[in-house]
């Protein structure tokens, strides 16, 4: 926006993709057990999808189908622990096709998230759905 006061200054856009990154994606990394998590909050009818984020030494991806379903893209050196997060009480989360074990745990809101922690090698893509 032209009226945007310090439009120009960088930590405008900083501030932009870390409200993408952390608040529509949900994407927290933690390096020291190479695990990232993700918690879609898309709204169910519509599509977001963070390409190429820098991690050590390559990208990962991350692309949400409202809040049923996420696909992960590792293109790093290592193995990622990735916990496939949704919101809710889910029934069933699979992993590539196939039944995942599930848990839960509240967030900082005290609200009940589902997921499932799932190795990706590196190079390899996973899809996560969630099953009624």
């Amino acid at each position: 926006d032209p009226k945007l006061e310090r439009r120009e200054y960088p930590e405008v856009s900083f501030g932009a993709l870390e409200a993408y990154a952390e608040g529509l994606m949900g994407i927290d990394v933690r390096m020291d057990s190479h695990s990232i998590r993700t918690l879609s909050k898309v709204k169910n009818d519509e599509k977001a999808k963070l390409d190429n984020i820098p991690l050590m030494d390559g990208t990962f991806s991350i692309e949400h189908h409202g809040q049923h379903e996420s696909v992960f893209v590792n293109n790093t050196s290592m193995d990622i622990q990735w916990w496939a997060c949704v919101t809710g009480k889910a029934m069933k989360l699979w992993i590539n096709g196939k039944s995942a074990k599930t848990q839960e745990l509240l967030d900082p809101g005290q609200r009940i998230v589902t997921y499932s922690v799932v190795k990706i090698p590196r190079g390899e893509t996973c899809r996560m759905k969630v099953m009624p």
